[in-house]
């Protein structure tokens, strides 16, 4: 955006809810090994959203519900049998733009404690961003 003498107009601030540190049960991995027992990983989620109606209501349902969000990243997390965090990652912040219309923006963090194989590593992850109406 320009404004109106030429210069760029300043974003407004992203409203945002989110969760941090949320324990997921998954069976994951690239080996059967791995995949052989549920598994504890580490997920932050972020959803961009207009949050002005619940600032001015203080209603729960004029914003997006924490209880939900982490809900159906349990959900999405114990449903299959994953091979790559990316994947999970991906059907977390998909069902979650799905489940909340007015969100724009999801970003899903999925950390694995100790990864196999990799000694001296606390931990191996990803981050993805997806945006409504972005394929």
């Amino acid at each position: 955006m320009t404004s109106r003498s030429g210069g760029a107009e300043p974003r407004a601030a992203a409203d945002r809810v989110f969760l941090e540190g949320l324990i997921l049960r998954a069976r994951i991995g690239v080996t059967a090994s791995e995949r052989a027992s549920s598994q504890d990983l580490e997920a932050d989620i972020a959803i961009e959203a207009d949050l002005s109606k619940a600032g001015s209501s203080d209603r729960l349902e004029d914003t997006l519900n924490y209880a939900v969000i982490r809900r159906e990243a349990l959900r999405v997390a114990g449903s299959r049998t994953w091979s790559l965090l990316e994947a999970l990652a991906e059907r977390v912040a998909l069902v979650l733009l799905e489940k909340f219309p007015r969100a724009q923006e999801v970003t899903v963090t999925l950390r694995k404690p100790r990864p196999p194989f990799m000694s001296g590593v606390g931990a191996g992850g990803v981050t993805l961003v997806r945006r409504r109406g972005v394929a």
